[in-house]
């Protein structure tokens, strides 16, 4: 059997701000983006779509995206391919509340099937689905519980020489920094014999662990969910279940260029003009491309970002993005956006905090999102992060109390 294996589509995805061509474009970029991996099924004639979460950007649709998803999953329908679907964390199916889901209408319209697992006092409770043999079980985003969940699947799940499990989890393996609902991967690693693969998803660019035989692969998103978030890897994967073969498949987001100025000028008049001599001599996609500016400072001064917007838009470029580093920034930050001035202020400050001491960078961190999820007016994302930011103060707390 094969499959193709794909994750963070986040269908409805607007940009913030006005409604105009940029934000058009980058509204049609998502479906396209899903009708070429919907293709790419197609021509690879495979048997099951998996769907590793964040299907939807939110829970809330308009009728526009949800007549548009429809119009697309159609065309899986008619090529005769099973499409399995688990929900992400932005749109994560509240426990008793399931009839406000889209995806469950999609799911009693014939459109897809999700996976998913039930508890009660006695613990929890896994039900998969049965296609050609092979069972597909799915936890959807656990958060904070994903190991805890993960644990006791593997529990649930016995090991053979042939297993035909498959399991789907939003979820990514922790890499040391402070990310919610990321999975340790000694969890993973109890999935050894018991399944043939595990399709996560969360991280928006490809990842894989293939440790003692603990199949575990991210496909990244087919776009850019985050304009800031690195332009690694991002597509499908075709698994084949008979021979264990794996196979990544690039897509084709937006083209986005990043270019990078260390400024000599020492004052603005001057440097307007080393900052049209250096756009005067690039070539942009006209009307298509999105384009990154950093400007490395020597000496400090007051730079127009308006201005400096306005001479690339001038030159054709879709939307661009201007960044000012200062001297004396020391670079750190994650993998989107690295800390500023400000950031840096922040943490010396929480450093001071008696429960956020041992944690001021990743609190730090957390804080960087919060302000990003309250700007995009991203309430499910924010929650989940500020939960997530609790419980690693919480455990840090028991863990001071041990020692």
């Amino acid at each position: 059997m094969k499959i193709l294996h794909c994750a963070d589509i986040h269908l409805g995805r607007r940009p913030v701000g006005g409604v105009g061509e940029y934000s058009n474009k980058r509204y049609d970029d998502y479906f396209k983006a899903f009708g070429w991996a919907i293709d790419t099924a197609i021509a690879q004639k495979v048997s099951v779509v998996l769907i590793a979460g964040d299907f939807f950007d939110r829970k809330e649709l308009i009728p526009e995206v949800l007549e548009r998803t429809e119009a697309l999953l159609q065309k899986l329908k008619d090529a005769h391919i099973a499409t399995l679907l688990i929900e992400g964390n932005h749109d994560n199916i509240t426990p008793g509340k399931e009839d406000d889901s889209w995806i469950i209408y999609l799911e009693n319209k014939g459109f897809l099937k999700r996976p998913s697992y039930t508890s009660d006092e006695t613990g929890l409770h896994f039900t998969p689905i049965i296609i050609d043999g092979h069972h597909f079980y799915g936890v959807g985003y656990p958060g904070g519980f994903v190991n805890e969940t993960l644990q006791a699947l593997a529990g649930h799940l016995a090991a053979t020489p042939d297993t035909k499990n498959i399991v789907m989890v939003h979820t990514a393996i922790a890499s040391g920094d402070f990310l919610p609902g990321t999975v340790e991967k000694e969890t993973i690693e109890l999935f050894n014999g018991k399944a043939l693969y595990i399709a996560g998803g969360h991280f928006h660019s490809y990842q894989a662990s293939s440790k003692d035989g603990a199949l575990f692969y991210i496909p990244g998103s087919l776009e850019y969910w985050d304009l800031a978030e690195p332009g690694d890897k991002k597509g499908v994967i075709i698994f084949d279940t008979e021979n264990g073969a794996h196979q990544f498949l690039a897509s084709q987001p937006r083209k986005k260029t990043t270019i990078t100025i260390d400024v000599q000028s020492d004052n603005y008049d001057d440097f307007k003009t080393e900052f049209a001599a250096v756009i005067d001599k690039a070539a942009f996609v006209q009307n298509e491309e999105l384009v990154f500016v950093e400007l490395n400072l020597k000496k400090p001064f007051y730079i127009d970002t308006a201005v400096c917007e306005e001479v690339l838009l001038k030159k054709g470029v879709l939307k661009p993005f201007i960044k000012v580093s200062y001297p004396g920034h020391d670079g750190k930050g994650d993998q989107a956006r690295q800390l500023i001035t400000v950031e840096e202020v922040e943490r010396e400050l929480i450093s001071t905090w008696e429960l956020f001491s041992l944690k001021a960078d990743e609190t730090v961190l957390v804080l960087g999102k919060l302000k990003e999820y309250q700007k995009d007016n991203n309430s499910a994302q924010f929650f989940e992060t500020f939960d997530s930011m609790l419980q690693m103060v919480m455990n840090g707390e028991e863990a001071s109390r041990e020692n």
